[in-house]
């Protein structure tokens, strides 16, 4: 809890770098931060034709508009893969500033979770546009949406503490992340529903980003896409372990980080 509480008080600051890391990132581009909806929107547009109008495999889904639901599936995971893919890069990326800050070393990889999250939140404009295009309109499920952020906080901020620490020790980590992500995408329903699985899907929600996705798309769709309180219980358990596990080895590896300043 001192890690928290001291991030907590250091937010003004924690807020100041992550408006420079954006800036760094986007300040060269005419439509800065828009850049990072472009990628996850457009694979949205081409699996929805792919599947739509090639494979036709979408008539018998229950939740329309498709192509909404992958948009909200596919901008929360670009979220979830990047702070899982800059993971082992975190603490090279910042080399001598580890050694002389007197910062918690959760705020660097927090830095890119933070930065996700604010991806997440600008995109939030379009996907009412979507959804309202698409001739849909949300239900009381909204309540739930934020939720869902603060649980993807903690869960992405647990996975790339544990990467980042790695990282700093196992350079084959980044090769791990790329297989980890790629589990995420075709193990969490971004592209299908939970309820497809009858009898299994309990077990489904093992995987944390199960439950978050739920959670944003029951704004939309709350009876279609929402199962039994418990799968959330077992997912808010999983985050938290990853989150618990995360902390403890940026605790347990906090010399050998510095060192690589």
């Amino acid at each position: 809890m001192s890690t928290l509480t001291e991030l907590a008080r250091r937010r003004g600051l924690l807020g100041l770098m992550v408006r420079q890391d954006m800036k760094t990132e986007y300040g060269k581009y005419q439509f800065g931060i828009l850049w990072t909806l472009a990628e996850p929107l457009l694979v949205s547009v081409l699996m929805f034709v792919v599947f739509h109008f090639i494979f036709q495999t979408t008539r018998g889904i229950e939740v329309q508009p498709f192509i909404v639901y992958l948009a909200t599936g596919m901008i929360p995971f670009a979220w979830l893969s990047k702070s899982i893919g800059s993971g082992p890069k975190t603490f090279r990326r910042y080399g001598t500033m580890l050694t002389f800050s007197n910062l918690p070393m959760v705020t660097w990889p927090l830095r890119t979770v933070i930065q996700g999250l604010a991806e997440v939140l600008t995109s939030i404009p379009i996907i009412i546009l979507l959804t309202v295009a698409f001739g849909a309109w949300f239900s009381w499920g909204v309540i739930l949406v934020p939720i869902g952020l603060v649980a993807q906080v903690f869960l992405c901020l647990g996975l790339a503490m544990i990467f980042a620490s790695l990282g700093a020790i196992f350079p084959d980590t980044e090769k791990l992340t790329v297989m980890l992500t790629r589990i995420f995408f075709w193990g969490s329903p971004i592209l299908w529903q939970t309820k497809d699985f009858g009898a299994l899907q309990d077990y489904l929600y093992i995987n944390p980003f199960q439950g978050i996705l739920d959670m944003y798309r029951a704004a939309i769709w709350p009876d279609e896409v929402l199962t039994d309180p418990v799968n959330y219980l077992v997912s808010g358990i999983s985050i938290t372990v990853i989150f618990a596990a995360g902390l403890l080895m940026m605790k347990t590896r906090t010399r050998q980080i510095q060192e690589l300043g």
